[in-house]
Order: C-alpha cells, then structure tokens, then sequence
C-alpha cells in the first residue's frame, strides 16, 4: 500500500519539528544549569538573562529585583545599565550628525564656553572613542561633596583644570567625562533635555518599552535596585555620588527590551551603510586586537566574524551584552549585585555557545575581567 505524498510531507515535518523542539528543550536546560551555578539563591539579589544562538532563545529572572518587597527578578525587571548606556549616547551624537546639526570633527570650544586651553580642541570624536585624554571627573570631586553629579557639574569640574592626560587621539583612556560631556552636547543641539532626546530619538523609535534615563522626580517601572555583598548577606548600596550622571551610565532598561535594541543592530549588519557597520568602521586600537567606537568594543571571533561587546559596573550593579550578528547570537546579562559572578557565567555561557574574541580567547583572559582591568586603568 502507498501512502500519499502529503502524507509523507506531514511525517517529514513532524519529525522535524519534533527535533527542533528537543533541540530548544536541550539549549534551554544547558543554559539553565549554568546560571543556575552563580544565582542559585531565590532570596538574593540575582540576574537577568537573554540569550539568542540561531533560533534558540533562552530568557529568565533569577534572585530578587528588592529584599524589602521580595519582588522577584524577571524578564522586564528595569536595571541600572551603567556603562552599557553608553551606546545610547553615543546613537543619540549619531542621530545629530545625521541630522546634520554635528560633525565627528567638531571641536568642545565650540560647543562650550570658559573651557581650559588643553580641552578645546578635543573633537566629538574622541570622546567617543575614548581618545581624548580628558581628565576624569571622579578624581576632581571635592573632599566635601555630598550630593550626587549631574553631568553640568562634570563640566564644571573640568573647566577648572587646564591640563589632559595625553595628547587627544593618541591613545586610548577609557572615560566617563567624555561621555557626560557628550550628553551635554545632546542636549544643546537637541534642544531639550538629554533624557527627552533619547526617549524621542531611540527609545520610542525602537519600542523599548518603559526604557528611560534616570532624572531627578522620574519613576522607574519594575525597577532593580542594587545591592553588595557584605559578611553573609547583602547591603543596598543602590546610589553614589557618581550615580545620577546620564551621558555614561544613567539609562534603565530590561533584558527583553535590550534584546529588541540587539536584533535592530543585527539586522543593520545586512546593510553596508546601517548601524552596525557604522560602529565597527575605524574603531580606535584597544589593546590585544579590540577597537572601541560608538559606545562599543569591538573585536574579532576564531571564525573571524566581527562582534561588539561591553560591561556596566557601577554600586550594586554588573552587566555585560555581547552580539555577533553573523552569528544571530546574542548574550545579555544583567545583574543587581556588584559582585563577579557574573564574569563566570558569562564566561560559561559564550563557550557553550561558541563566542569571544580571539585574542583573549587565546590568552584564557576571562572578558569580564578584561574589561575590568581595563576601566581600573582610569
């Protein structure tokens, strides 16, 4: 007897798609048992993990968003990015010199008065780039400051110093001035505030839903709040003086919002001219073969695939995101605890996916901690 080909056509895709859905149920449980190592706990501070690898999607909330209420940590809890918001800057700056109302080439004495000699002829480019040897705000904070910076004090501090720490654009220093600065510059070619900028110009257009830049009177939404690890338990350590800066780490954000920013930069990767090929287009030299541009570390895959990647430390708070949009991969994580377990399972996790960059691959050098050292070097 001969069965139909339609037949045979409905078996053939039952068996595939009962393949794939063991191939899901065995990504998702290879995933669950590796974050399940650092964030065992479902009564500490914890994580939020979003993990793409071709059509394999894993996301879950880990741990808890406030001791005080045991709100429970999960895909939409908002979290203090710190410098992971960065690229949010730097897109808006990208949204001006779109616009035609910036250049790359524009210098800081033209965009702000009274400043220092040295600092003048530093361009929108070397901030973001990190090239400029701007002087770093959180050394110039006076002994006796007890509220928090905005990023018009930032310039403040810095039009009272005439001095760089090198020559701008001869070498890498990674700096938040830069990035305050550059929030500035936003705001006074934007003509509103920074924060509204960002909501109107990326946020909105993107639907990243609830995402926002903390201000002053601003309510946050499912929000995290930070947390150090202190004797056997944790201690809310939630703010510092450094905390209420927006240019370079004041954004709030969930993991499934941030993974919608993430596959609108890997779809951009189709395009000569989109986002993604902007941001990985004459990166500035690191070290060990990673470039930085654009709120980005940029760097090369074994494969020799080009990914871009980058942390946020700040009180209470630990974040790392990594894309290869070659790859459709994708790892973000973020963590309401200023400890390193993060850097284990983000090491875990991009080799069970088979991502990282090369040279640090090579040197066994964990990426977390690389980026680590790297912000210690201020």
């Amino acid at each position: 007897m001969r069965f139909p080909f339609f037949l045979y056509l409905l078996l053939a895709m039952t068996m595939l798609n009962g393949l794939a859905s063991a191939n899901a149920q065995g990504f998702d449980a290879a995933l669950e048992k590796l974050v399940a190592r650092q964030y065992a706990s479902a009564a500490a501070p914890g994580a939020a993990v979003f993990v793409l690898q071709g059509k394999d999607r894993f996301v879950k909330g880990y741990g808890l968003a406030d001791l005080t209420k045991r709100l429970p940590v999960t895909p939409q809890t908002q979290f203090r990015l710190a410098s992971v918001s960065k690229q949010f800057t730097a897109r808006s700056i990208y949204e001006l010199i779109r616009s035609g109302k910036l250049q790359y080439t524009t210098a800081l004495g033209t965009l702000f008065n009274d400043l220092p000699k040295a600092v003048r002829a530093i361009t929108v480019r070397q901030l973001l780039q990190h090239c400029s040897g701007i002087l770093d705000y959180e050394n110039l904070i006076p002994a006796d400051q007890h509220a928090q910076l905005s990023d018009e004090d930032v310039l403040r501090l810095i039009q009272t110093k005439d001095s760089v720490y090198f020559q701008p654009g001869s070498k890498f220093r990674y700096s938040n001035t830069g990035y305050c600065l550059l929030a500035l510059i936003v705001q006074k070619l934007g003509g509103m505030r920074y924060e509204d900028f960002v909501k109107q110009q990326v946020f909105d257009p993107l639907a990243l839903n609830e995402a926002l830049v903390a201000h002053p009177g601003v309510f946050i939404p499912h929000r995290a709040y930070g947390y150090h690890p202190e004797g056997n338990g944790f201690r809310f350590a939630d703010q510092s003086l450094t905390s209420a800066t927006k240019g370079d780490g004041g954004v709030y954000m969930s993991v499934e919002a941030y993974a919608r920013w993430a596959r609108v930069l890997i779809e951009s990767a189709t395009d000569s001219n989109g986002y993604f090929n902007t941001i990985i287009k004459d990166p500035f030299p690191v070290k060990d073969g990673i470039g930085y541009n654009l709120g980005w570390f940029i760097c090369t895959e074994a494969d020799g695939s080009t990914a871009v990647f980058h942390s946020g430390e700040s009180t209470g708070f630990h974040n790392i995101v990594y894309i290869n949009p070659h790859k459709n991969t994708m790892v973000i994580i973020f963590s309401n605890r200023d400890d390193f377990k993060i850097a284990a399972l983000f090491q875990d996790i991009t080799a069970q996916v088979g991502i990282g960059p090369k040279a640090l691959a090579i040197a066994h050098t964990p990426l977390f901690n690389w980026l680590n050292s790297l912000y210690a070097e201020q």
